[in-house]
């Protein structure tokens, strides 16, 4: 566990994966729900997701969200988000994960998700997991994830609009579009515009973003725009909306966006135009 907290600590990823098989998920479990050092039992947590029976722990893994270290808390959400994203349908298919384990973990993450007494990391990351074990039994449960689409916290509702599905969401994704969370819009907006076929497509803009009201454009020509509050990454994720839209005065913005001083910028655009 030592060897483990250093490699953790000098971010040697080959060590840290050698280190997590050798010791097994087994013993990493124990070790985070009742090791003796807060900095194992989060080294523990971060390690886990590289075991191959880490989904085991699925169930066990709730019930650290709420532990008084707070680094523990959080390393359990993110430790239980990356194991469930990492969980195949092919794994489910061969039987190897029991559908009752998988239920009742997902069931949890959903209660956990919703308990505003968690911290608001927390409940993102269970969030994110309860959505990834959603997708891999045949959808995320929508009557669970809308209340959190209006969640007071932004990092919620932000992993809520991850979590949408664009081809049965692009409703509550063109709400979130007018959030008055710049992060928040921003995301759903990156969904709906990852939808646009590319240039060598021949299909259509999809429905989702053809059908968008002329004020949800508008916020995302904003959005596009606002180079002080928006991340550029998320703004990168915006440019093919201006090809879905089609409208010439969209073309004109695309090529002035083509011609900007920033190189992701103007490499994004001429890869849309």
């Amino acid at each position: 566990m030592a060897a483990l907290v250093e490699a953790l600590r000098t971010g040697d990823e080959e060590e840290v994966e050698r280190l997590a098989r050798r010791l097994g998920a087994a013993r990493l479990l124990r070790t985070a729900l009742a090791g003796p050092r807060p900095e194992e039992r989060t080294a523990a947590l971060s390690a886990l997701p590289l075991c191959d029976e880490a989904w085991a722990s699925l169930g066990l893994l709730p019930g650290l969200f709420g532990d008084r270290d707070a680094e523990v808390a959080v390393a359990a959400a993110e430790a239980a988000r990356r194991i469930a994203e990492r969980l195949t349908g092919e794994a489910l298919a061969d039987g190897d994960v029991p559908d009752d384990a998988l239920v009742a973990a997902a069931r949890a993450l959903w209660a956990e998700a919703g308990d505003r007494r968690r911290a608001p990391t927390v409940r993102a990351s269970a969030l994110a997991g309860a959505a990834a074990l959603g997708r891999l039994s045949g959808g995320v449960d929508p009557v669970r994830l809308a209340p959190l689409l209006t969640d007071p916290e932004p990092s919620l509702r932000r992993a809520a609009v991850a979590a949408l599905d664009v081809a049965s969401g692009s409703s509550q994704l063109e709400r979130a579009v007018a959030d008055d969370d710049l992060t928040v819009a921003a995301a759903a907006t990156a969904a709906l515009c990852a939808e646009v076929p590319g240039p060598g497509s021949r299909g259509r803009p999809s429905h989702a973003v053809d059908a968008l009201a002329e004020p949800a454009r508008a916020r995302i020509r904003e959005l596009l725009g606002d180079e002080a509050r928006v991340p550029l990454a998320d703004r990168l994720a915006l440019i093919p909306c201006l090809r879905g839209f089609g409208t010439p005065e969209d073309r004109k913005r695309l090529d002035a966006l083509a011609r900007s001083k920033v190189p992701a910028i103007k490499r994004r655009a001429r890869a849309w135009k």
